[in-house]
């Protein structure tokens, strides 16, 4: 890579770095500011996938669905969990077998923070909205995304050659993320991004069967 190409780079980096910093450390009282520890507004029934490409380039999902009676499922990877609502703010864990049913794992009920410590990919995904609000961000326009009406942003570093686009896709009815996507270019050629990108593949939040069901 030529010197100054890197150069470019490197401060492309170093600009998205000092923005994010300074998104970091606006307080939550002004309005529009970037709250890192932002919580979105998840529906009380909902069924959400996203599709994950690292940066290798390899893909994976990750799902939750809450059904209206608080039961949950989360699938990422090897893991496929069920919780089922106890009425007391408790869930009562169930594992996906080998032979395909759901059987529970015993011991202590799960609370609500336990659960959120397991499907924390999923919420940090969802929750990548926030980042509307980081400086230079720009509102695109609407447009539909698995039938959802949503609000498409994005955001430059660098130059058109050699820096990094980063587009954004909120959903307009919860607020939730639909796809966050990294463009990298070095000297105008697209390289692979740095971090994680994603997109849902599937996005509901009504109709949702009982999860009960899977362990009947």
């Amino acid at each position: 890579m030529k010197r100054a190409t890197a150069l470019a780079l490197a401060a492309a980096a170093a600009s998205m770095a000092l923005a994010l910093s300074a998104c970091a450390s606006i307080g939550e009282g002004a309005g529009g500011a970037f709250d890192e520890h932002y919580t979105p507004d998840f529906p009380a029934e909902y069924s959400i996938t996203y599709s994950v490409q690292d940066p290798e380039g390899d893909t994976t999902e990750v799902s939750k669905t809450q059904d209206p009676q608080g039961n949950i499922r989360y699938v990422s990877g090897n893991t496929d969990a069920l919780f089922i609502a106890s009425g007391k703010g408790e869930w009562e864990r169930y594992e996906h077998n080998k032979e395909g049913a759901y059987v529970p794992t015993g011991g202590e009920l799960y609370g609500e923070d336990q659960i959120n410590t397991i499907t924390k990919d999923f919420d940090t995904y969802a929750k990548t909205s926030s980042q509307k609000n980081m400086p230079g961000t720009k509102q695109e326009g609407s447009v539909t995304v698995l039938g959802r009406a949503a609000a498409l942003f994005s955001n430059r570093v660098g130059t058109s050659t050699t820096g990094v686009t980063y587009t954004l896709t909120v959903d307009d009815e919860t607020g939730l993320c639909i796809g966050w996507i990294e463009s990298k270019k070095v000297d105008g050629t697209t390289q692979q991004p740095d971090a994680a990108v994603f997109h849902a593949t599937k996005f509901l939040t009504s109709n949702i069967g009982s999860l009960a069901s899977l362990i009947s």
